[in-house]
C-alpha cells in the first residue's frame, strides 16, 4: 500500500507492506534494483474476446513487465 499522504506518487520507496519488503530483500540478495509500478489499467487479468490479456498478465504477456505481485486477499 502507499504511505499516508504519498500524493499519488507511484516511486518505489512510497510503498510499505509485505511486497515492497519481500522485494527489498530480493534485491539485495539477487544484486538487482526493481521499479514498483501500477498496472496501467487497474486490473489483474482478464482475457478479451481476441485472445489478449488486460491487467497485470496483460503486462507480462506484452513483456512490459517481468514479475508481477498483488497482495489481493483470499477468502
Amino acid at each position: 500500500m502507499r504511505r499516508p499522504n504519498d500524493n499519488d506518487s507511484t516511486q518505489s520507496d512510497n510503498f510499505v507492506g509485505f511486497i515492497p519488503d519481500l522485494l527489498n530483500r530480493v534485491s539485495e540478495f539477487l544484486a538487482i534494483n526493481y521499479e514498483i509500478k501500477l498496472v496501467s489499467d487497474g486490473m489483474y487479468g482478464a482475457k478479451t474476446a481476441y485472445g489478449n490479456f488486460t491487467g497485470m498478465i496483460g503486462e507480462l504477456t506484452r513483456r512490459v513487465s517481468w514479475l508481477i505481485v498483488s497482495e489481493r486477499q483470499l477468502r
